[in-house]
């Protein structure tokens, strides 16, 4: 099964859907996209990382690729 969670920025999908997974399994995957633009964004990034436990395996995996 495939959730599909959207919204605007900063609206807590990141939490709602890290509440889900956790629900739905004991050992969640979490797949990283994002690519780091600024400091400011490092710090949400690092936000999020602290947000998960040792349960979780995270992928990170930029959806693009620049050569």
């Amino acid at each position: 099964m495939i959730y599909f969670i959207t919204g605007g920025q900063r609206s807590g999908k990141s939490k709602f859907a890290q509440q889900l997974a956790k629900r739905l399994s004991d050992t969640p995957i979490y797949l990283a996209t994002s690519r780091i633009w600024d400091d400011n964004y490092l710090e949400r990034i690092r936000r999020h990382q602290s947000d998960r436990d040792a349960t979780w395996r995270t992928v990170e995996e930029e959806k693009y690729q620049i050569p």
